[in-house]
């Protein structure tokens, strides 16, 4: 029973993305650490 409303889009579900453990490394990339303050590049 979907109508759609004016002035309302059309509802789209959201992507669900699962990730396994060294692909979310590859993706966010490397992460750094350091104590203050972290020396410049």
């Amino acid at each position: 029973m979907e109508k759609e409303v004016k002035g309302h889009p059309k509802y789209e579900a959201p992507k669900v993305i699962t990730y396994h453990e060294d692909d979310i490394l590859e993706e966010l990339g490397p992460a750094q650490a350091c104590t203050s303050p972290c020396p410049a590049p």
